[in-house]
């Protein structure tokens, strides 16, 4: 752990654990079922997979935590997920979460790769937000 690295996995997706949290698209023909609520729009369109796409699910992920473990876009069904992302319909704030934190979520939904930060600046961003935290408490 010397060199920072962190590295997120599902592995529910090894082994069926939860199978209503995963979803298969109506026209994949591959029918594979993927964690479409935490993918960028570019995997779930064209399956290309990144940082700045770990990015965007690092953020719903700090959105699931903030929320008390909600399922993210639950009245979204997944056939109408990437039209909802389309059109600039993020996940909503969730209660007690500093506007702060949830700058920095919205920051990882851009719908441009090059408008998300960097895996660098997140973890500068993380840092800051954890030093104005450590003067109030």
């Amino acid at each position: 752990m010397d060199d920072l690295t962190v590295k997120l996995t599902d592995g529910a997706l090894t082994r069926d654990l939860f199978p209503q949290d995963y979803d298969c698209l109506p026209a994949d023909i591959t029918n594979e079922s993927r964690p479409l609520k935490f993918m960028a729009i570019e995997s779930i369109k064209d399956r290309r997979f990144s940082t700045a796409s770990d990015v965007w699910s690092y953020g719903v992920l700090l959105w699931e935590l903030m929320s008390r473990c909600l399922q993210p876009y639950s009245d979204i069904g997944p056939e109408n997920l990437v039209t909802h992302l389309e059109n600039d319909h993020r996940l909503i704030q969730p209660t007690n979460c500093p506007d702060t934190l949830y700058k920095l979520m919205s920051m990882c939904w851009a719908t441009s790769i090059d408008h998300r930060p960097s895996m660098n600046t997140l973890l500068r961003l993380m840092m800051d937000f954890y030093g104005q935290l450590a003067r109030f408490i």
